[in-house]
């Protein structure tokens, strides 16, 4: 997994909200340790900017992309999906496990 400082913010935004915090039946201790454990195995800061992301919300996942040239986005997105940069490495989940995990012959 690659994530920067500001993914790794909008991850803890997100799953701290009190809904996700119920679906997921988790507290908010148990939230910062699974983030704690990410940012200690995968933190990578972009090196430099990538293009201008169609979406500004999502900019650090162009610059991380841009950095890292083997990452792909798996994303339902469909702004970031239509999106001309990075061909082939970004991609819905489906299209993800289809490529990636599918066993199948």
């Amino acid at each position: 997994m690659i994530v920067g400082s500001d993914l790794l913010s909008e991850y803890r935004r997100v799953l701290l909200e009190p809904r996700a915090l119920a679906f997921l039946g988790l507290t908010e201790d148990d939230i910062e340790a699974v983030l704690s454990d990410i940012e200690a195995g995968a933190q990578i800061e972009p090196s430099s900017a990538g293009p201008t992301c169609p979406d500004p919300a999502d900019q650090h996942l162009w610059d991380l992309l841009a950095g890292v040239p083997q990452a792909v986005l798996v994303t339902g997105e469909r702004l970031l999906l239509s999106s001309g940069h990075f061909p082939g490495r970004i991609m819905s989940p489906r299209e993800f496990v289809e490529r990636h995990l599918d066993s199948s012959p």
